[in-house]
Formats: structure tokens, C-alpha cells, sequence
């Protein structure tokens, strides 16, 4: 087949958790025939659409599409020139940045007469994307940077169809997940504290935590030179074989706990659920699942990695 799914020293980003899953689906032969390839063209580009157009559908009901329209866009803008210079070094600070335009550009827009107690959960919420957007960003664009490219786009650089492909899911990951923060930035202000505020600081906070000392410490390992082609097992790695995907997924169920405190008594605010629920899914059903796939190709066959998996948990389970 000619997609095949690699890292980028031995984790993928985290736009490539649903990219992986959907790109299998544009696979095809080195010596696929100039038909064959045509047909695989086309299939890619009604993917994107569709894509899109679900993006669009899910922002529908709460008047969220002119953000998703930014996410899809500047995804797309910064693509064409990537694909002229055959590079994804900007790939995923293109992501992060998104987020962080996102959540900015929600909050000034809907921020007019800003005043801390009424809209302190608003600027919260925002800090909270800003802050997790910008240590991931810079932590896989210094990655990216060090090793000098990033494997998953090993035969993509130069395909227009299969590279717009890649773009356009980080896009709809980019307007999917903030979504809460999104409605929140748009609703009016509620100035009264509740539990859900409290507890979804306190998520937010561990699993910003766990995210961050997960990544470090494999950053660590990987830079011992005896470490490389190893698999990881100390440290955090000891408890749960993707300790920085069990941060990710409590930090945005945080997100959307302090979103919700300010949303619970309007209309649409169960739709926020919407936000972490996709970002739950896709770890459990896609990203988790693959790392596994790969994981088992490589260092199956050793008795010291199956012993490894039977006392460590893939994220809680």
C-alpha cells in the first residue's frame, strides 16, 4: 500500500489521531493505474467536501459557522504553499495557531465593555485554549524542526489531493474541539461560580499536568541514545502506555466543565458536549487503537513489551 502510518520519533501529533483513520481510506498502490489513481483522486475530494459540509452542519445550530469557516480557510491558505515547497514543517504550529486565532477572535468579538466579574469565565475558558495551544505548538514545531521532517508526509508533499486531504482534517479538529469555548464566548455572561467551574479548573489543570510531564519525559528517554528504538516504560509511561492522551482528553473535558457552568441554563448548552465527546472518540476508537497497531509491529514479538501491556493500561482501561 502506499500509505503506511509512521512517526515522527515514535508519536504522532495531535491532529493526526482522525488524520491516520482517513487517510487509510485514500491509500493505493505505487502501481495503481493512471484510472485507478484518478478514481482515488476523486474519492479524496469528496471526502473533503463532505468533511466540510459536516463541519458546517455540526456549527449550523449554534451560530458557529463564520469561525469554521476561519479554521477550514487559513488550513487551506497555509496548504498551498506548503505543497509548493514540498514542506509540513509548518504543518502543525498551523494547527495550534489556529486554536489559539479561534479562541482570541470568539472572545474580542463577543467581549465588548469586558469586565472580570461578569466575564471572567469567558477569559478563562479562552486562557485555557491559549495556554494548552501554545506549549503544544511550539513543543511539535521544535520536533518537527530537530528531526527535519515528519514521516506521515513521506509520498504526500508532492500529492496535491492526498495533502489537501491532511489539511483539511486538522481543520475540522481545529473548529470541532473549542467548540464549548466557542458558545461560551458568544452567550451572556454569568457571573455566579458553580461546581462545574471548580471542578472543571481543577481537570483542566491536572490534565494540562499529565499532558505536559508525559511529553517531557519522552523527550527525555528519546535523548538517550541507548533509548532509541525502544518503547518507553518509566516514569508516567508506567501506568498507562499514552499517559500525554489521557492529559489531553481530561484537560478539554475540564474545557468544557467551565464552559458549561456559564451555558447550563441556556438552550443549547448541552451541545457542548459535543466538544469533548469528539475529542474522547477519537482517541479511544482512532488514535489509541493505531498507536497499538504499530506498537504490536514493532516490538510484538518481544516478551519484556507483552508484559509491558499486560500490567500498564492503554489510557484508563
Amino acid at each position: 500500500m502506499y500509505f503506511s502510518w509512521k512517526y515522527v520519533k515514535g508519536e504522532p501529533s495531535r491532529s493526526s489521531r482522525w488524520l491516520c483513520a482517513t487517510c487509510v481510506v485514500t491509500a493505493m498502490k505505487d502501481d495503481a493505474k493512471p484510472s485507478q489513481n484518478h478514481a482515488v483522486v476523486r474519492g479524496t475530494i469528496v471526502q473533503i467536501i463532505c468533511m466540510a459540509i459536516f463541519t458546517q452542519a455540526l456549527a449550523y445550530p449554534v451560530g458557529l459557522n463564520k469561525p469554521v469557516a476561519l479554521g477550514l480557510g487559513i488550513q487551506w491558505l497555509v496548504y498551498l504553499p506548503s505543497l509548493a515547497l514540498k514542506t509540513e514543517r509548518f504543518y502543525d504550529l498551523t494547527g495550534s495557531s489556529t486554536f489559539i486565532l479561534l479562541a482570541t477572535t470568539g472572545f474580542a468579538r463577543n467581549g465588548a465593555g469586558f469586565d472580570w466579574h461578569s466575564n471572567w469565565r469567558q477569559l478563562l475558558a479562552t486562557g485555557m485554549v491559549v495556554a494548552w495551544a501554545a506549549r503544544l505548538g511550539t513543543y511539535l514545531f521544535a520536533r518537527v524542526c530537530r528531526v527535519g521532517e515528519d514521516s506521515r508526509f513521506n509520498g504526500v508533499r508532492d500529492n496535491a489531493a492526498r495533502a489537501l486531504l491532511f489539511w483539511t482534517v486538522q481543520g475540522v479538529w481545529t473548529v470541532v474541539t473549542p467548540m464549548a469555548v466557542l458558545m461560551l464566548q458568544a452567550a451572556p455572561p454569568v457571573a455566579e461560580r458553580c461546581w462545574w467551574d471548580y471542578a472543571g479548573g481543577a481537570a483542566w489543570l491536572l490534565g494540562m499536568a499529565i499532558e505536559v510531564a508525559a511529553d517531557a519525559q519522552k523527550s527525555a528517554w528519546q535523548a538517550v541514545p541507548t533509548n532509541w528504538g525502544k518503547f518507553i516504560d518509566v516514569g508516567m509511561w508506567s501506568w498507562s502506555r499514552h499517559p500525554n492522551y489521557v492529559g489531553e482528553v481530561l484537560l478539554w473535558w475540564g474545557v468544557w466543565g467551565v464552559c458549561y457552568g456559564g451555558l447550563r441554563g441556556q438552550p443549547w448548552g448541552w451541545y457542548t458536549l459535543v466538544a469533548p465527546v469528539f475529542v474522547s472518540l477519537l482517541f479511544v476508537y482512532i488514535s489509541v487503537p493505531l498507536i497499538e497497531e504499530h506498537a504490536d509491529k514493532k516490538w510484538g514479538g518481544l516478551a519484556e513489551y507483552q508484559a509491558y501491556k499486560r500490567r500498564t493500561r492503554a489510557l484508563l482501561y
